[in-house]
């Protein structure tokens, strides 16, 4: 299954400039999700940070691993739409940079997923270059306890 940029509006709340995802490229519901992410030359970061050696920030790849995870959730039909909050990036390591032109794959993984609670582990390359590794793990909207009831 693919999810063409068009199509990502109707699966998660993000809305431009802060949608990190520009479509997915394969998916298995509730199992894994590909996403692709271009970086052109004007993106608006590029003129801060480090302008004069310009990369991608990495809390932005972070973000968009955790958008690609949120993804391999949202991609199943009874959860289409649900918001996700990012409540914890573990082990994440930026192994190389991210630069002007450069296109970001993603691959994420889900480890568990109980409770409301998401949690999935995420590799990003470019061009077959590892960029960065990261335990990504996300809060789906309306969970007001992590802790099961006593009764």
């Amino acid at each position: 299954m693919e999810i063409s940029q068009k199509e990502l509006q109707s699966y998660f709340a993000f809305r431009p400039p802060y949608v990190y995802v520009d479509s997915i490229e394969e998916v298995a519901p509730l199992n894994y999700a590909i996403g692709v992410r271009y970086f052109p030359k004007e993106e608006w970061f590029f003129a801060c940070h480090f302008s004069d050696d310009p990369m991608v920030p990495g809390n932005l790849i972070a973000e968009s691993m955790g958008q690609v995870l949120g993804l391999a959730v949202q991609s199943n039909e009874e959860h289409r739409g649900k918001k996700f909050y990012l409540v914890a990036t573990d082990k994440l390591r930026l192994l190389n940079r991210v630069r002007p032109g450069d296109t970001l794959r993603t691959k994420a993984v889900i480890t568990s997923y109980r409770r409301g609670l998401l949690s999935g582990h995420c590799e990003s390359y470019v061009n077959d270059v590892k960029i960065a590794v990261a335990d990504i793990t996300l809060l789906e909207d309306g969970v007001t306890s992590l802790k099961p009831k006593v009764e």
